[in-house]
């Protein structure tokens, strides 16, 4: 259990789940042939709960074989962990404390730096800053925390968007955050924040039913999870976003919500993850964007609510 100074803040995936009433079952993309197929390579890190200590622990699965290592941290809880840019280090946190991790050498290095009730932290491309939430008496905000314990910066207030989902993402070169949110009656949208000019209002992008987003680490390519909810029908698509347009080329649709999405390191694939028809834990397809094809699925790969980061670097220490 974490400890008691630290509550998760948010709306976890099964909450969110609930609120856009999906129905159960799931479909993908139509199989195609792929004459250039390639194996998709890399290691998909989330996090599970240990059912008899009931501790979050970090998982790395092995997209080649769909092995599942969980990580020996010496650390009591880690909680949503996510892969740097590099591959080597993860940040998670503790008990609100944010936590980096080596995978190479093993150290540990608490970076926290004033409070310790953040959530939900991720990687800037530059690996110089990580990005918290931060539930605060004012509210929760966004923050961005420098790794070498030198300093932070407040940048946005959260709570002037409703609910945020939990799933950020940054352009290749650090300048745009972008994120999902929803505020009733206001329906799920893509907003992005402009951080070399901090005095101007983050806009609103694409379509709306946006409620995860993903921008690969080298081209800059935005995917989406996009809900398409009607009275007659309630499905979300995996696709990618034309910003120019505002179009979402589609390349999966689910009954079952997906609550993440990530690039593959080398940006030829995308692993989606989704609740399974039992409604019990978690499945992950990964789809190749060239051909719209799912190439692999792991099913039952996690329980809960859980971050979402695909890293091309394996994990040599706390295996």
């Amino acid at each position: 259990m974490l400890s008691p100074k630290f509550r998760r803040p948010g709306v976890d995936a099964r909450v969110l789940a609930l609120m856009l009433s999906v129905v159960m079952g799931c479909s993908g993309p139509t199989d195609v042939t792929d004459e250039t197929s390639v194996t998709p390579v890399g290691w998909l890190f989330t996090e599970a709960t240990d059912p008899v200590t009931r501790r979050s622990r970090a998982m790395a699965l092995d997209v080649s074989d769909g092995s599942v290592d969980t990580l020996s941290i010496a650390i009591p809880n880690v909680s949503y962990p996510v892969v740097s840019y590099d591959g080597r280090e993860l940040v998670f946190t503790d008990a609100g404390d944010v936590i980096l991790y080596d995978m190479t050498t093993g150290r540990l290095r608490d970076i926290t730096y004033l409070s310790s009730n953040d959530y939900w932290p991720v990687w800037r491309p530059n690996g110089t800053q990580v990005l918290t939430r931060r539930g605060t008496s004012t509210g929760d905000h966004f923050v961005l925390v420098n790794t070498d314990r030198s300093g932070e910066q407040v940048i946005l207030r959260l709570d002037d968007y409703g609910l945020v989902t939990q799933q950020t993402s940054w352009s290749p070169d650090g300048r745009w955050l972008y994120f999902a949110a929803v505020s009733t009656p206001t329906p799920f949208r893509l907003i992005r924040l402009d951080l070399s000019t901090p005095s101007v209002e983050p806009d609103t992008l694409g379509p709306v039913g946006i409620t995860a987003v993903a921008v690969s680490h080298s081209s800059g390519r935005i995917a989406v999870l996009q809900h398409r909810g009607s009275n007659d029908s309630d499905t979300t698509v995996a696709g990618l976003l034309e910003l120019s347009t505002g179009a979402v080329q589609v390349l999966g649709t689910y009954t079952l919500l997906p609550i993440g999405i990530a690039w593959s390191p080398d940006e030829r694939f995308l692993a989606v993850s989704h609740f399974n028809a039992g409604g019990r834990g978690l499945d992950v397809d990964l789809i190749d964007v060239r051909t719209g094809r799912i190439v692999r699925t792991f099913r039952d790969f996690a329980v809960g609510a859980v971050p979402f980061s695909w890293g091309a670097v394996e994990p040599q220490v706390g295996q």
